[in-house]
């Protein structure tokens, strides 16, 4: 005889009835469809950059602001620092473009303390693309100065309050320290970068400037594994010099000289430091889809507060609008810290006596 609880209708018989599953890789792409759905009906009535930016606060990294390393305060002022602004004609020529308004916004960030703003418009070799010239900019401007910047032309500066010196480390020389940068998820991004005014250096640019077996996109037959080497332009030398895991991932051919040595001359900051993404809010994978970005959101993600904003992987009128918006951001920012300082400066003034000192001149 069977047991009340044994009948075909039972709960007990219903919940081990075999239940179609919602399973992850059915979650994952509708997920993805209603994001893009949001996108698409915010953009029609706002507009794609605004759409981007509400989509921006709904998912929003945890964290509130962004490690930083022990900069010395005595850094600040004593060191000569020079920001290199690294563009092509075609780009400078285009007035209100992104290149004119990246160099308004390095020279507003540069006079608040004192840094030089650097530009080069002209391609130094006309065999490469122009991005491998900034390596022959950066060894030409680099011995006028302590520390120089190469900050690319799609970033902006949007927190002017952080100085350059505060990224610096205050044993870096002591260290050996020549070079910093910042990883991304596919390792060291050459996009902003600080290097120091050593004989190490020069040797570097050099040797990243000497593998013109990365000029071409495709590799020569049984060098690699792909059909094409990773990255851009210099971004495959700075990977290759410094044999990193997606370099070798890849099948590529392992750098022959002393990698231990380069790694140990390279100071990593979080992306967040000066390198931040203004990244799809629903991106889960890197653009091969190889690497999952759950573990690189917290600090790749630009968050209000970071100091560089860096439109990396945008194209065209998309990386425009965004660029001209944040644009307009960042120049307000600057704006109100030029006020503020001139403020401070005039309670300075009057609090050290200026007028007895008007005083003696008018006697």
């Amino acid at each position: 005889m069977k047991r009340p609880e044994d009948k075909p209708h039972s709960p007990r018989a219903l919940a081990a009835l075999k239940r179609p599953r919602f399973t992850r890789a059915l979650a994952v792409p509708l997920a993805a469809l209603a994001a893009l759905a949001l996108l698409g009906v915010l953009a029609f009535h706002v507009g794609y950059v605004p759409a981007l930016q509400i989509m921006h606060e709904v998912r929003r990294p945890a964290r509130r602001g962004c490690a930083l390393p022990h900069g010395a305060a005595s850094h600040a002022g004593a060191l000569r620092i020079g920001i290199l602004l690294q563009v092509d004609d075609a780009w400078w020529a285009v007035p209100g473009g992104i290149a004119r308004r990246a160099y308004d916004n390095r020279k507003s960030y540069a006079d608040l303390y004192g840094y030089d703003v650097i530009l080069e418009t002209k391609a130094v070799e006309s065999g490469r693309p122009a991005a491998w010239s900034k390596l022959l900019g950066l060894r030409r401007h680099l011995q006028h100065y302590d520390w120089i910047a190469i900050i690319d032309a799609d970033a902006l500066v949007m927190n002017p309050s952080i100085r350059l010196e505060r990224l610096i480390p205050a044993d870096a020389a002591a260290r050996g320290v020549n070079l910093i940068l910042t990883d991304d998820w596919s390792g060291p991004n050459s996009g902003i970068m600080l290097l120091r005014n050593d004989a190490w250096t020069y040797w570097f640019l050099d040797e990243l400037y000497a593998q013109e077996l990365f000029v071409n996109r495709r590799p020569p037959p049984g060098l690699s594994a792909k059909p094409q080497w990773p990255f851009e332009y210099e971004q495959r030398a700075l990977h290759y010099l410094l044999d990193t895991a997606m370099w070798r991932a890849r099948g590529n051919p392992a750098y022959e000289g002393d990698v231990a040595v380069v790694r140990s001359r390279v100071y990593t900051l979080p992306q967040c430091a000066m390198n931040s993404y203004f990244l799809h809010p629903f991106m889960r994978r890197n653009f091969k889809g190889e690497l999952p970005l759950r573990d690189f959101f917290e600090t790749a993600q630009y968050i209000d507060g970071d100091f560089v904003i860096h439109f990396a992987g945008y194209k065209g009128a998309r990386k425009q609008n965004l660029f001209s918006t944040f644009a307009d951001m960042a120049e307000e920012s600057a704006q109100r810290l030029s006020e503020e300082q001139g403020g401070r400066r005039g309670l300075a003034l009057d609090g050290d006596g200026g007028g007895g000192g008007h005083g003696d001149d008018d006697g």
